[in-house]
């Protein structure tokens, strides 16, 4: 939400046009991926771990679609490490489903993207260090049976230890505002992050970008060796700097010798099923699988192209009586995208009117915001989902640009992506 209420912050109310958005205008077309691309480091073994990093797919209790995250091979056996709020609660330690499963889509190329392909089980992890380790048990093809050897890329394990402030890392995993293909970023490590407030560091913060999906994604330095699970976006006190995070990949390695010790270093189902808090692995669990299209996790969105029937939504996805909200945010007279990350679209609060939000104090402005989305290399943004039958102010920014703000009313028959099609920005 930094985008919106930083360029407020910093005297951007130039100008409000106030415009009602219309539900039928066309959409907005196409929205390529962003790779990030940087210089520096070995390209040969950071190119394997951009084929090591695979897509979680979060499941729920009736082991739905219920999100996405991203994960990191670590061992041949189909052990992988992720975050734990990719399987489970971390307040209350609950998993998502009874037996802590998760689907797994495997990074064949930086250009094909990843389906659901195999089950797989949490066999480790910690809410409280956002860590959890699962272990590939079941293919998704039924009557189908694991190979001898998986087709998956593990990363070697760095030492957190060795890391300097300064030092070159790298970021791997399935970013929602990046496309549906694998995304990364680079950048140096800035500091340490105490997480858990017990007086610790416990992960590392960085200036390599990030966003929603991404969560347990794959943090490697110059050698491809990892160093971080990724998995925050940090947002510094009284500022409006934000930096990506990681757990120190040492934190996670006692974690990894116990899921070891659980699950055996063969492939397939777990060796000892008395685990603690994990259900004893049952059948292949009988509801539909995840689709091949499946979606992130708010607040960030998936890709938004008019060529999919029905766009996917992201995680928290749109529900009965919800829909998302989509379009593309261009120059009022070139008619040219706003590029990618330059500008922000926001829903706010049901009954949180324009005046009230630009009348308020920074801290005041981010609780007043329900949704936010960047744009992409060619303007789009997807937020939401939100309730229909609502009207609702929105706000549009780019640097540069004015700012605009209108209205967005949601008829209680919505489609389940609402398209507001062109919002135009004029330069200040």
């Amino acid at each position: 939400m930094r985008r919106i209420v930083a360029a407020l912050g910093l005297g951007a109310l130039l100008a409000s046009a106030c415009i009602t958005i219309s539900t039928d205008r066309p959409a907005p077309s196409g929205a390529p991926l962003a790779s990030g691309l940087a210089p520096g480091g070995d390209e040969g073994a950071l190119d394997r771990a951009l084929r090591s990093v695979v897509k979680i797919f979060v499941l729920d209790e009736a082991y739905d679609l219920k999100g996405s995250c991203s994960g990191t091979p670590i061992h041949a056996a189909g052990y992988i490490i992720t975050n734990w709020h990719c399987v489970g609660d971390p307040d209350t330690g609950r998993r998502h489903n009874e037996d802590g499963i998760v689907a797994v889509g495997l990074t064949k190329d930086a250009q094909t993207e990843p389906v659901p392909e195999y089950f797989a089980q949490a066999l480790a992890g910690s809410p409280k260090l956002d860590v959890a380790i699962v272990k590939i048990v079941l293919p998704m093809q039924k009557g189908a049976a694991l190979p001898k050897s998986l087709p998956i890329v593990p990363t070697p394990i760095g030492d957190s230890d060795r890391v300097k402030v300064g030092d070159r890392v790298h970021v791997f995993g399935y970013v929602a505002s990046g496309g549906d293909l694998v995304t990364r970023t680079s950048g140096q490590i800035s500091g340490y992050i105490d997480r858990d407030g017990d007086g610790k560091v416990d992960a590392f913060k960085y200036d390599a970008k990030g966003g929603g999906g991404q969560s347990g994604g794959l943090a490697v330095n110059d050698r491809g060796e990892q160093i971080a699970v990724h998995a925050l976006g940090l947002k510094v006190q009284a500022t409006d700097d934000r930096f990506g995070g990681g757990v120190l990949i040492n934190l996670a390695k006692p974690l990894i010798e116990e899921a070891l010790a659980a699950g055996g270093t063969g492939v397939g189902r777990p060796t000892d099923p008395k685990l603690p808090g994990l259900a004893p692995p049952g059948a292949r669990p009988a509801a539909t699988p995840p689709p091949a299209r499946p979606t992130p996790a708010p607040p960030a969105r998936p890709t938004a192209t008019p060529a999919r029937a029905t766009p996917a939504p992201p995680a928290g996805q749109a529900a009965s009586g919800e829909s998302l909200v989509g379009g593309q945010l261009v120059d009022a007279d070139t008619k040219r995208p706003i590029g990618a990350g330059e500008g922000a679209f926001g829903v706010l609060k049901p009954g949180i009117s324009y005046d009230q939000f630009t009348q308020a104090t920074p801290q005041q402005r981010q609780a007043m915001i329900l949704f936010e989305d960047e744009t992409d290399e060619k303007g789009i943004v997807l937020v939401g989902p939100v309730a229909r039958g609502q009207t609702y102010t929105v706000v549009a920014v780019a640097e540069g640009y004015s700012v605009r703000s209108g209205t967005l009313k949601i008829p209680a028959d919505a489609p389940q992506l609402v398209k507001f099609g062109v919002f135009e920005l004029k330069k200040r």
